[in-house]
């Protein structure tokens, strides 16, 4: 099967789990595992910066994309599209992405 995991070979566990939340329709959990996915590859860089939009702004993320990510992991459960999956899976992708750049 197609997928992004293959983008990061040895750690992309939160991109598999992502990808198979929409596969199943659980957009809500895919989103707030986007997120979670997210506040993980931030919180493990190696920055003296303690905040998470800080260390999303020096990595280069876009910080609109990540606000509006934050904003749509708070959406009650059932209420997420596969849109807004689609997107959290990009912002995921991108920090990752960016992350490894550093």
């Amino acid at each position: 099967a197609l997928s992004f995991a293959r983008l990061f070979p040895g750690g992309a566990a939160a991109v598999v789990e992502v990808e198979q939340l929409i596969r199943d329709g659980k957009l809500t959990a895919a989103v707030r595992a986007c997120a979670q996915g997210v506040s993980d590859v931030l919180g493990g860089l190696e920055l003296e910066e303690r905040s998470d939009s800080a260390r999303a702004a020096l990595v280069g993320m876009d910080g609109r994309e990540y606000l509006r990510l934050l904003r749509l992991s708070r959406l009650p459960e059932g209420m997420a599209s596969e849109s807004d999956a689609l997107f959290g899976l990009h912002v995921l992708i991108t920090a990752k992405l960016r992350s490894e750049g550093i």
